[in-house]
């Protein structure tokens, strides 16, 4: 799966320099004047802000499924198959107006995730922190 991002636009592989995660974005494609159009160029906001902190594979499903409904977007946590968030029509010409913040909102649905992980005490083993005196 893993591709160049000059070889393969749609499945391309984008490397943060000291990534927090490996996240893959599986993305369908979207009608625009009746043509269906198979590329990243309605997520490339989303992939510009996750490749700064993240690894990013894109996914791209070539499966022309549904006239009426299309354009979805999932991003997925490859170290263990966990969906992040999801959108069934971020790229739909319907929410062509409001697709930045939809993405960034996705974005932030990430961020947040990986932020509230960073800040979560480590477990101590509780017979460890208790002093043990003899006394009584």
């Amino acid at each position: 799966m893993c591709s160049n991002a000059l070889e393969n636009v749609n499945n391309a592989l984008y490397t943060a320099e000291n990534p927090t995660a490996s996240l893959m974005i599986t993305y369908g494609p979207y009608l625009n004047w009746g043509r269906w159009n198979h590329n990243p160029s309605r997520i490339h906001e989303l992939i510009a802000l996750l490749k700064q902190n993240f690894t990013v594979q894109l996914n791209h499903d070539e499966e022309e499924k549904d006239r009426r409904n299309h354009g979805y977007v999932t991003i997925i946590d490859t170290s263990d198959g966990s969906v992040i968030v999801h959108n069934d029509e971020v790229q739909h010409n319907r929410n062509y107006s409001n697709r930045k913040n939809t993405l960034k909102s996705m974005f932030d649905v990430v961020q947040e995730k990986y932020t509230s992980k960073k800040e979560e005490p480590e477990e101590t083993n509780s017979s460890d922190s208790k002093e043990q005196t003899d006394a009584p």
